[in-house]
């Protein structure tokens, strides 16, 4: 992205192996913007939308695939959650630090859950939901998702 020009943005979809996502990058912030905003230079920002087939909640883990305990105890205590819909602004475009939209622009929309923690992963839920943690974790694993889709073609 180096080599697009500054005014310019560029939308870019990818299908990669837990989803399908487009990045909507958008023209780099000016130099005053970023010394507002304590970014660094040429930074752009972000947006994230597509969906992820499926997430899954053990413990305090949220991965794409149950690992093979988990699947070893036949999903006792996990919360599945099937079509997950994302639209994540990530404000400096690094991926590092995203924390979510200060603008509330993020939205997770889950079309189902299976829950098989009980009451506890009912609330679990609710409360990664409402504190962001939800997003934050489903960020990283489609950041490296579309990192490693993109490690393959390249």
């Amino acid at each position: 992205m180096r080599r697009l020009p500054p005014h310019q943005g560029r939308v870019v979809e990818v299908t990669a192996n837990y989803g399908r996502y487009r990045l909507l990058i958008g023209p780099e912030y000016s130099m005053r913007e970023c010394r507002r905003r304590r970014m660094p230079m040429h930074s752009r920002p972000i947006a994230l939308e597509g969906t992820i087939d499926h997430l899954v909640i053990d413990g305090e883990r949220v991965s794409p695939m149950p690992d093979r305990a988990t699947v070893a105890r036949q999903l006792v205590g996990t919360v599945v959650i099937h079509g997950v819909t994302v639209h994540l602004y990530d404000v400096i475009g690094d991926g590092e630090q995203w924390q979510g939209d200060p603008g509330h622009r993020d939205r997770l929309e889950i079309a189902e859950t299976i829950n098989l923690a009980g009451a506890c992963g009912e609330g679990q839920l609710a409360r990664w939901c409402s504190n962001g943690r939800l997003a934050t974790e489903t960020y990283r694993i489609i950041q490296q998702d579309i990192l490693r889709a993109l490690r393959a073609i390249v």
